[in-house]
């Protein structure tokens, strides 16, 4: 049996959460929110035409069920996209990438300091273990060119 796409959405969605968690995700940008709520409310209108158009067509939504298909829809939305199903999980995914931002950021220097060895102070309870970096190489190089910019 296949996955159904609100589980490859949802496994993508996920993945988006933890490429924002390694990595301490994009930069903030004016219109970020404006931006992903956009987007979201444009899938959710799209996901509305789309049960709509089932609903009305009296016929199954769920792809795991062909035998329960009564009719073929090709008017609305689907007369503009083979699967505007699709379209709104990316439109969705595309959100979600909006409204992710960075975390753990020291204010005004746009350095995440997700890998704390790297922001601690000389002078912390760590001692000399302070300046050495914990983190993987790729992502203290990525904190130190973001902090000679």
């Amino acid at each position: 049996m296949r996955p159904i796409p609100p589980l490859w959405t949802s496994v993508i969605a996920a993945g988006q959460r933890g490429l924002v968690h390694v990595t301490g995700g994009p930069r903030d940008y004016p219109g970020r929110r404006v931006l992903a709520v956009g987007l979201g409310l444009s899938a959710a209108a799209l996901y509305g035409a789309v049960g709509w158009k089932f609903t009305k067509a009296g016929t199954t939504i769920d792809p795991r069920a062909p035998h329960k298909t009564k009719a073929l829809v090709t008017s609305g939305v689907f007369g503009r996209s083979r699967n505007p199903i699709y379209v709104a999980d990316a439109l969705m995914l595309a959100s979600h990438a909006a409204w992710q931002r960075r975390r753990h950021c020291r204010s005004g220097s746009g350095m995440s300091t997700t890998p704390t060895s790297l922001a601690s102070p000389a002078g912390s309870a760590r001692g000399a273990d302070a300046q050495r970096p914990s983190a993987p190489a790729g992502i203290a190089y990525r904190l130190v060119a973001i902090q000679t910019v």
